[in-house]
């Protein structure tokens, strides 16, 4: 079925690629014509791929994965996902999944409706913490961490207080005296 899917993808990319006239197309519902190939990407990714999932919350009484998911969510997020179901106390958070970072190598841009899923995900994040991202006078600090399903120390450093401006941190020093 996925090689079926490219086989698809990558045969209307050069049918989009290539000069007709404009005309509506029943599937993409967009207009079709001389297109660059990251258009005609674009369409029919959104055609093809509305159902994959991109972000695994966990926390907050609320876990989208499990343990079992290493190779799609890394060690670290399938060990979250465990404890949660495991009714372990976790801080709320999400992982993005490795299928976000294989699209991106294969086709050089972020998957359609990963920006969504994100804003939704820091939504849900901002709401559980009773914080808000960029909020000077609440802010919610966050960090980023990098992982796979087998550990590869020294890969990536860890971020962190990533949403930390110079006005967050007066809200902060106002919050802790």
């Amino acid at each position: 079925m996925a090689g079926q899917g490219r086989t698809l993808q990558s045969s209307a990319i050069r049918f989009l690629s290539s000069p007709l006239p404009l005309h509506k197309s029943k599937k993409s519902h967009a207009y079709m014509g001389l297109w660059d190939k990251r258009t005609a990407h674009r369409v029919m990714t959104a055609y093809m791929n509305t159902e994959e999932k991109y972000i695994y919350r966990f926390g907050n009484r609320t876990v989208d994965g499990d343990e079992s998911m290493s190779d799609l969510l890394g060690g670290k997020g399938s060990g979250l996902a465990g404890m949660t179901r495991l009714s372990i106390p976790v801080p709320p958070g999400f992982t993005i999944g490795t299928n976000v970072c294989r699209y991106y190598l294969q086709h050089g841009a972020l998957p359609v409706g990963f920006t969504d899923e994100l804003k939704t995900a820091m939504r849900w994040l901002e709401q559980c913490t009773a914080r808000g991202f960029n909020d000077e006078r609440n802010p919610l600090l966050v960090s980023v961490r990098s992982g796979a399903a087998i550990s590869m120390p020294g890969m990536m450093d860890t971020i962190l207080n990533v949403g930390l401006t110079r006005k967050g941190v007066d809200g902060l020093a106002r919050e802790n005296g």
